[in-house]
């Protein structure tokens, strides 16, 4: 199932998403620096910077090697969320990017795994950025995302799960 909506705040987006915010950046086996971000936040990211149209140019491979998009949705005019996945290692990814970079602004990407009837814990990448947020991964191909770009966020549940 999709949802959209476009809410007065980026927390409140993720809070409607559901998803629990982490602070200190992605939990990603991945780290990497983003200037003039917080301390926590600068150990944990990079800034991958474009002029070119994310959404017009496609998913540009921040997930990595051997991971090929699967699903994607616009963040309201911002730029897309694109869910992939690596079938090699049976791993999802989420990442989301921009149209245009820019100024650092509020960006989060998400992934639950969907695992039986356990409750599962979303990994999450949040804060400002200039390109994107993520890449933030998750074993398996059964899975809740949601990208957030400024006031605007996409959301799909189940994703992957009827495959």
């Amino acid at each position: 199932m999709r949802k959209k909506s476009v809410l007065p705040t980026a927390a409140a987006a993720v809070a409607a998403a559901g998803v629990a915010l982490f602070g200190g950046g992605p939990a990603t086996a991945a780290t990497s620096q983003q200037p003039g971000a917080t301390p926590a936040a600068a150990a944990a990211h990079t800034v991958h910077t474009t002029g070119t149209d994310a959404a017009a140019a496609g998913y540009g491979g921040q997930c990595g090697s051997g991971y090929k998009p699967y699903r994607s949705g616009a963040v309201g005019d911002f730029g897309t969320v694109y869910l992939t996945h690596n079938d090699t290692k049976r791993k999802s990814c989420v990442v989301t990017v921009r149209k245009k970079s820019g100024a650092p602004v509020w960006m989060s990407a998400s992934i639950t795994p969907r695992v039986g009837a356990r409750d599962q814990q979303p990994v999450v990448d949040s804060g400002h950025y200039r390109s994107y947020a993520g890449p933030v991964y998750v074993h398996g191909v059964c899975v809740d995302f949601t990208g957030v770009i400024e006031d605007e966020h996409y959301s799909e549940e189940a994703a992957g799960c009827d495959s």
